[in-house]
């Protein structure tokens, strides 16, 4: 930051690697539900094929995954656990989760209620 920014005060510097990190957080457990999600998709079933209970579950299990993470980090001394790290987690499992069923609602099917083979 100072490389790019050498003026930047010392509480603005932590304040952007802060949300840098929380951000990067959000986005490596958004992933992780969608890679979840994908999993527990049936062998044929596409894998944008939505399912609630499916989407439900894959949320559930990258929070829980977060949730045990933040556990472990509080045996590690140079770690702490933050229920607020959990938080920012779940709502980038969340996110997720909700802009594929966005972008899984938003795709064209064709009038058998399939969805269109685009190659």
């Amino acid at each position: 930051m100072r490389w790019l920014f050498p003026h930047m005060s010392d509480e603005a510097v932590s304040l952007a690697v802060t949300c840098v990190r929380k951000l990067a957080h959000m986005t490596e457990y958004g992933i992780l539900a969608l890679l979840i999600f994908r999993g527990l998709r049936p062998g044929k079933a596409k894998y944008l094929d939505w399912n609630r209970s499916t989407a439900c579950l894959a949320f559930a299990l990258a929070v829980l995954y977060s949730a045990t993470d933040e556990f472990h980090q509080a045996f590690v001394p140079s770690r702490e656990a933050s229920l607020r790290d959990v938080l920012f987690d779940a709502a980038g499992a969340g996110l997720a989760v909700f802009f594929l069923w966005l972008f899984r609602r938003r795709r064209p099917k064709s009038p058998s209620g399939n969805e269109l083979q685009t190659t």
